[in-house]
C-alpha cells in the first residue's frame, strides 16, 4: 500500500479549505480531480503526487500563515538547531492579510553561544522555505519593525482578510486576467513532456478559468462571439482527454484575445 501524504500536508489541506470556506467539491473542480479523491487524500487512504498536491494547494489558495500554524513546532525546532531563538512572525502573515504566494517574514535573535556558525545559521532560510513550501525571509534582532511580532510557538492564523474586489463582471474579468497570466510562460516542449505534469497544471488553471467564466453575468455572456463561452467552459475537459500539444499551445496563445472579447467595456 502506498504511504499516505504526511500528516502535516493533510492537515494543511483541510485547514486551508476551512480558511477559505471551500468545500471538497469546489476544491476538486478547481484542481481537476474528484470530490472522493480529495476526501481520500485528507483522511490518508490515498496519496496525492507532488504535482497534484501543488495543484490542490494552489486551488485552495493555501496561505503561509496556515502552513505555519500546522508546522509551528517544527519551525521552532529547526530554528533552534540553527542557533536562532525568540522566533516571531512579522509582516503580512502576522497581520492576517497574507495570500497564496506571499513571503513569510520571520524575526529572530541569533544566539552565538549556541555554538552554531553564521553560515550554518543562514541555512535555516532555505530549509524553512522548503518545509513551509513558501519563500521565508529572516530578519535578525536588533531590528526596527512596523506592526505586530507574533511568537511562532503556538501560532494560529488570523481570519483571512478579504481584499476589496471589483464587483460583478469587472471582478470576474480581473480574476480571469490573473489566471491567464499564469499560463504565459508555458511552452510546447513542456506540454509535450511524457510525465504530463505541466499539462495537468494547465488543465487545473483552465478549470478555474471555466469556473470564473461560468460565473460571469448573463449580460456579459450574451454579448460575446458565438461559441466563445462554451469553448472556454469545455477547454479543461478536452485537454484532460488528450488534446494534441500543438493544438493546446494554440489554445493558450488565443486565451488573451478570448478574454478581451469577454470585456464589456471593449
Amino acid at each position: 500500500m502506498t504511504a499516505a501524504n504526511s500528516d502535516a500536508e493533510r492537515r494543511m489541506l483541510a485547514l486551508a479549505r476551512e480558511d477559505g470556506r471551500v468545500s471538497q467539491q469546489q476544491l476538486a473542480k478547481r484542481a481537476g480531480t474528484s470530490q472522493p479523491a480529495v476526501a481520500a487524500i485528507e483522511v490518508g487512504t490515498r496519496r496525492a503526487s507532488p504535482e497534484l498536491l501543488e495543484r490542490l494547494f494552489d486551488a485552495v489558495a493555501l496561505r503561509p500563515s496556515v502552513a505555519l500554524a500546522v508546522l509551528a513546532d517544527d519551525i521552532v525546532a529547526l530554528a533552534a538547531s540553527h542557533g536562532l531563538v525568540e522566533l516571531r512572525v512579522i509582516g503580512s502573515t502576522a497581520r492576517g492579510d497574507d495570500v497564496r504566494g506571499s513571503d513569510l517574514d520571520l524575526l529572530a535573535r541569533y544566539d552565538a553561544a549556541a555554538g552554531v556558525d553564521v553560515v550554518t545559521m543562514l541555512a535555516f532560510v532555505p530549509r524553512a522555505s522548503a518545509l513551509l513550501a513558501c519563500r521565508v525571509d529572516l530578519v535578525l534582532e536588533p531590528a526596527e519593525i512596523d506592526g505586530p511580532a507574533v511568537p511562532v510557538a503556538g501560532f494560529a492564523p488570523l481570519p483571512r482578510v478579504e481584499r476589496a474586489r471589483p464587483s460583478g463582471a469587472a471582478g470576474q474579468l480581473a480574476a480571469l486576467r490573473q489566471l491567464v497570466h499564469r499560463l504565459d510562460d508555458v511552452t510546447l516542449e513542456q506540454l509535450a513532456r511524457p510525465d504530463g505534469a505541466v499539462a495537468l497544471r494547465v488543465e487545473a488553471t483552465l478549470a478555474r478559468v471555466a469556473d470564473a467564466v461560468e460565473r460571469l453575468p448573463e449580460e456579459v455572456r450574451v454579448r460575446v462571439p458565438d461559441g466563445l463561452v462554451d469553448g472556454l467552459l469545455a477547454a479543461p475537459r478536452v485537454l484532460r482527454g488528450g488534446l494534441e500539444p500543438s493544438v493546446a499551445m494554440r489554445l493558450l496563445d488565443e486565451l488573451p484575445a478570448a478574454l478581451r472579447a469577454l470585456d464589456p467595456e471593449r
